[in-house]
């Protein structure tokens, strides 16, 4: 209660003459600013949008990724079976040097 004082008398000095009482005091620090609400509103919005501009950004990476992967590696794939031309004359002779071992240039004289 000594301290209570001590802050009262301290700001009736800074000009809060309306403050005569430790009660006073205690009262006006219990008191709900209508700010306050405001400012929670406010903190709520600065946390969401963070949270959502993080997902912003691991979107980005996502749709690059598929990008790569899907449309990218189909492509590959496609020129690749082309390349080997499976379905033309002499594929069971192709596939037989390709087989054998140690024949590591065998892929690339059949293209």
């Amino acid at each position: 209660l000594e301290h209570a004082r001590g802050a009262l008398a301290s700001l009736q000095n800074l000009g809060f003459t309306h403050i005569t009482t430790p009660e006073q005091l205690f009262e006006k620090f219990a008191e709900v600013d209508p700010v306050d609400e405001v400012l929670e509103v406010m903190a709520n919005v600065e946390a969401y949008l963070d949270i959502a501009s993080m997902r912003f950004v691991d979107y980005i990476s996502l749709n690059t990724e598929h990008y790569l992967v899907n449309v990218v590696g189909e492509k590959i794939n496609a020129a690749v079976l082309a390349d080997l031309d499976l379905d033309g004359e002499g594929i069971r002779e192709r596939c037989s040097k390709w087989m054998m071992p140690n024949n590591v240039n065998a892929i690339a004289s059949a293209a």
